[in-house]
């Protein structure tokens, strides 16, 4: 599976694997997440075996357009360092209609999922 892929949309649900096994580093793929979708969630997988270098920094913006998977996000939702959930109302942050995963490798880099869910906070 490809950064960005869509596991499973439906009206209330969007699951996306922002990254799919990713060892090195990576910008990531930006992917839109429809504006009632709302309450947002991403999990991961170890990103280092004995290292604590390694991030995910994940990106949102609110560009007119799908922005270029290159360019950086307007904002950063949140920094993972290890294996982790978080979990954020996107009212909070904005109402971002875009998302992605992006990863510095460290040290030792191994493979790196990084799973996002989007669906309504109502």
């Amino acid at each position: 599976m490809a950064n960005g892929k869509i596991i499973s949309q439906t009206r209330n649900l969007l699951e996306v694997a922002l990254l799919d096994a990713q060892s090195a580093t990576s910008t990531g793929a930006w992917i839109e997440v429809p504006a009632h979708l709302n309450l947002w969630s991403v999990t991961t997988t170890n990103l280092e075996e004995g290292a604590t270098d390694a991030l995910v920094d994940i990106h949102v913006s609110n560009a007119e357009s799908k922005p270029a998977d290159a360019t950086a996000g307007e904002d950063t939702w949140v920094k993972l360092t290890n294996v982790a959930t978080a979990v954020l109302s996107n009212e909070g942050i904005g109402g971002y209609k875009y998302v992605k995963a992006v990863k510095t490798a460290g040290t030792t880099p191994i493979a790196t999922t990084v799973i996002f869910r989007a669906m309504p906070s109502r």
